[in-house]
């Protein structure tokens, strides 16, 4: 039933005709926590851009589900997703006291501090799922497509349902009787390396906005505060990319760059762009490699930032994080910076 709701694009059946699924007044996160517990063969769609608490909203989500004594499948694109998620579910679960046992579907050895425990195996999995045992299950399609585990869980949560296909979802949507799509098509999509039916291609998300930029009132809900982006770049963002529904959280206004150098051009916040002349280059360019090193090289030797909390820190190589289109550029950093390899 979910997933032909999905196909079809359907409103969501926890609304009446014109109504949204937030009540007034209501926080998206207790929306979300509410609406959760009232589906009932049902898609939950829920749109979260860069540093909305995507996570955080579904590890709430799932601990609230645990506590009315349904049973929970979490799946995604990887395994590191899903580890992520079921962590932040632990964590919450902590906070509450509530006993929450969370398996994951891999093999080797769990190395994080939540306790969640790995199993290889199918069967003693759908066993405790059967005999309750098992609270939350975490794997991947592999895991949720099998016929055996038809229907294993109350509710299946596809995290980062933006990058996931089509196709994969509505493999896996019936191991759940109610499925929960949580993500942003407007961020990374699903890496494609064959050919797939027309639309089949796309990603859950991307399917059921269908065209759409941001989720519209009657199909999901939309996390639209970001607790991590300066408001100068959640305003960018937020204009381009999700129709100026995104704003950041006052606080974050006093994050900023503070250089060794008074002078120096990569003070304050926001975006900076800074120009390389080069030519030739289609996969990789030594000469951008040799200006992003001077960046670093600067923000490095002394250089100090200023959280939410106008707390100053020394910058260090794991506050810098550099993107880069190729693999080939990647590997031309990592030469350049060794540092900042990890």
């Amino acid at each position: 039933r979910a997933a032909v709701e999905l196909l079809l694009r359907r409103p969501s059946a926890l609304v009446g005709v014109g109504a949204g699924l937030v009540e007034e007044g209501e926080e998206t996160l207790h929306a979300a926590c509410r609406l959760v517990l009232q589906l009932d063969g049902h898609v939950l769609a829920i749109q979260g851009p860069p540093g909305t608490g995507k996570t955080f909203t579904g590890a709430n989500m799932v601990c609230e589900l645990v506590r009315a004594g349904l049973k929970v499948g979490i799946t995604a694109v990887s395994h590191k997703v899903i580890v992520n998620l079921m962590e932040g579910a632990m964590k919450q679960a902590a906070e509450r006291g509530l006993p929450l046992r969370a398996v994951h579907k891999q093999s080797g050895q769990y190395e994080g501090a939540w306790g969640i425990e790995r199993l290889d195996k199918y069967s003693p999995i759908l066993n405790g799922l059967q005999s309750g045992e098992i609270d939350v299950v975490g794997a991947t399609a592999w895991c949720w497509s099998r016929p055996d585990f038809e229907q294993s869980v109350d509710v299946l949560v596809v995290d980062e349902a933006g990058q996931m296909s089509l196709s994969n979802v509505l493999a896996v949507a019936p191991a759940g009787r109610s499925l929960v799509l949580l993500g942003d098509p407007q961020q990374l999509e699903q890496p494609l390396q064959s050919s797939h039916p027309e639309g089949s291609e796309v990603s859950a998300l991307s399917h059921l906005l269908a065209g759409e930029d941001t989720m519209p009132q009657d199909k999901g809900l939309f996390l639209g505060e970001t607790y991590r982006l300066h408001p100068e770049i959640a305003r960018f963002t937020s204009e381009v990319y999700y129709e100026g529904r995104v704003t950041a959280r006052p606080e974050l206004v006093h994050q900023a760059i503070l250089p060794k150098q008074d002078n120096s051009p990569y003070s304050g916040s926001g975006l900076l762009f800074v120009a390389v002349a080069h030519s030739g280059n289609q996969a990789r360019s030594y000469e951008e490699a040799e200006v992003v090193t001077g960046v670093v090289g600067e923000l490095l030797d002394g250089g100090r930032w200023r959280d939410k909390e106008e707390k100053v820190h020394v910058v260090t190589p794991e506050d810098i994080l550099i993107v880069a289109p190729y693999n080939a550029q990647v590997a031309a950093l990592t030469e350049a910076i060794p540092e900042l390899a990890d």
